[in-house]
């Protein structure tokens, strides 16, 4: 008897634990519709402000900022951003991008370069190897979530405008959604800026007026292209993040059905040997 009191209570807590999972997987995907709607109007400014500080480069060809364009001369110095998630349960999304992201130290030497963590999670994978991660981590932030992408993007432009040396090389590593089942770990360079995708423009186009100088134009315009960059990025991990954990969650859910399945087999087994071995001590007494 109590071996069938044992089975019950553990069916109740599976029971329970696929409840969760499904009530998870249903709050994932409505998290990621959300998102999918952000990530198109992300995308659609990032590339708008692309455009529009491109032509502007070709319009003042001698423009140059020292935070964006570092010079040559600079000694270098690498920032290195990591964005993983807030919260776990969503299966090798941020395991799997720190097993990558150590690899490209180690093929590039950049085991002392400047990190900032971003992500809960993320931050607690990093502190269980920090002996064989000895990066010099200058910021963690654990709170990522859409509400506080504002307040991030403004502290790591912050760190890169207050540096007493100049980056040279600024890098954020994420993960990035190609599909809804499918996501790749991508490095993106936000520093030096890339003009190798300059936009010409047309014939028809008249010279602009500028009613400031030219460079401190240009100066704000490609200020807010890094930020939108920065933007883009975190919305494409925070979709992957939610996709990634939708497909863990259907997983598990996939998993607790089966064993509820087995266990309730079991359980009938026993209890119906149970009742025949009573009957039979029942009957056998008359």
């Amino acid at each position: 008897m109590s071996q069938l009191i044992q089975m019950r209570q553990r069916l109740k807590a599976v029971e329970t634990i696929r409840k969760i999972t499904h009530a998870m997987q249903l709050v994932s995907m409505s998290t990621h519709l959300q998102f999918r709607n952000r990530k198109q109007q992300a995308r659609l400014y990032h590339d708008e402000l692309q455009a529009l500080l491109l032509t502007s480069i070709f319009r003042v060809p001698t423009w140059t900022n020292h935070i964006l364009m570092p010079s040559a001369s600079t000694k270098p110095k690498t920032l290195l951003i990591l964005v993983g998630s807030q919260k776990g349960l969503c299966g090798t999304f941020n395991t799997g991008l720190l097993n990558d992201f150590d690899q490209l130290l180690s093929e590039n030497n950049l085991y002392h370069a400047d990190a900032i963590i971003i992500g809960k999670k993320m931050i607690e994978h990093i502190n269980a190897r920090r002996k064989t991660l000895p990066l010099n981590i200058i910021a963690q932030h654990d709170a990522f979530t859409a509400s506080t992408i504002s307040a991030l993007i403004t502290y790591i432009i912050g760190i890169i405008e207050q540096t007493q040396e100049p980056y040279t090389l600024v890098q954020l590593y994420t993960n990035h959604a190609i599909t809804f089942f499918l996501q790749e770990h991508r490095l993106s360079t936000l520093i030096p800026f890339q003009q190798s995708e300059e936009v010409a423009p047309s014939q028809e186009d008249e010279m602009p007026y500028w009613h400031q100088e030219p460079n401190d134009v240009l100066d704000a315009l490609a200020l807010q292209y890094l930020k939108a960059s920065i933007n883009n990025i975190f919305v494409q991990s925070l979709l992957s993040e939610q996709a990634a954990r939708f497909v863990s969650m259907d997983s598990a859910t996939r998993n607790a059905r089966s064993l509820l399945d087995t266990m309730r087999l079991q359980y009938n087994k026993l209890r119906q040997a149970k009742i025949t071995k009573e009957l039979i001590e029942l009957t056998s007494s008359f």
